[in-house]
């Protein structure tokens, strides 16, 4: 891939002089033979229209900004298209709450008593969500925290569970709606502990391509396990902020620049568990340290 940003990318034809457009001249170009450099793969098979340039070296070299893509592979967005055709765009945008256009299909998981698919007005709020169809949280226990799309949209408290579910709303409170896959946490849950889980979680599935990511992601793993095994400090804590801003603001994809989030987040919001782990050698919720998790070599060795 080039380093061209998402707005432009180049493409390198070595079609004969004829077959390339005269200079300055535009066309639409559908099926480009030659090689497309981009770091945006929406864009990859996209309408483009070209502005052509002579190198004088028979070789051409084609400045292009994009339109629209071409390639959906979005089953939400393909299920709804037929609808919208038949409805109408206004009745769709109608769906939605607060300005929010249509719906959102929400995956239910978690602690709650009736997970499942749920497709509600793009904008209802996280409670109608977990009591209203997911049935509230399962016995004997009491909201605690909730990812609003995945760990990768980080942890929001209980006292945030009348948030709209919309993009705007999320992204405001430092977190995302992502595929509105929704992970619903109770009382029971311990936010060190998730938050370890998560981190190995994006170590397993990172591609080692850059250094922000690859040796971040362990490195996470490596300092949250000594603070849920009883061995960390608040220097350690403080290390994990710096990494997880190095992570979000230097990692090239979005893996990553998401990978943070749940620490981040969750020592935002839940300090107090940190403290007790940290200061007092304790889980409060009597989870640590007997996690599961079993560090990979490359998370025991790696070293920053």
């Amino acid at each position: 891939m080039g380093t061209l940003n998402s707005e432009a990318f180049r493409l390198h034809l070595t079609a004969d002089q004829d077959k390339t457009p005269p200079s300055g001249t535009v066309q639409d170009i559908y099926a480009p033979s030659g090689i497309l450099y981009s770091n945006n793969p929406t864009q990859w098979f996209a309408p483009i229209k070209v502005n052509a340039t002579d190198s004088g070296s028979g070789i051409k070299y084609i400045l292009a900004s994009t339109t629209r893509p071409t390639l959906v592979n979005n089953v939400e967005t393909l299920a709804r298209v037929p609808t919208i055709l038949e409805r109408g765009a206004e009745w769709y945008q109608r769906l939605g709450r607060d300005g929010n256009a249509g719906t959102k299909v929400y995956c239910l998981s978690g602690h709650v008593k009736k997970p499942g698919a749920y497709e509600l007005p793009m904008g209802a709020t996280a409670r109608e969500l977990i009591y209203d169809y997911g049935g509230g949280i399962r016995i004997h226990g009491q909201l605690k925290a909730f990812s609003p799309g995945g760990v990768s949209s980080g942890i929001l408290p209980a006292e945030m569970v009348d948030i709209p579910l919309d993009y705007e709303s999320l992204t405001k409170a430092s977190s995302m709606l992502g595929s509105g896959a929704m992970i619903v946490m109770d009382d029971s849950t311990c936010m060190v502990d998730i938050a370890l889980r998560s981190a190995w979680f994006f170590a397993h599935e990172n591609c080692g391509e850059c250094t922000p990511c690859r040796i971040g992601t362990s490195r996470v793993v490596q300092i949250l396990t000594k603070i849920t095994t009883g061995h960390g400090s608040w220097q350690d804590a403080e290390t994990l902020k710096e990494l997880g801003e190095r992570m979000h603001d230097d990692s090239r994809c979005g893996l990553g620049q998401s990978a943070p989030l749940p620490f981040l987040s969750s020592l935002n919001h839940f300090r107090g568990e940190y403290q007790a782990h940290i200061e007092e050698k304790r889980c409060p919720s009597k989870v640590c340290p007997a996690s599961s998790i079993v560090l990979t070599p490359s998370a025991q060795e790696v070293s920053v």
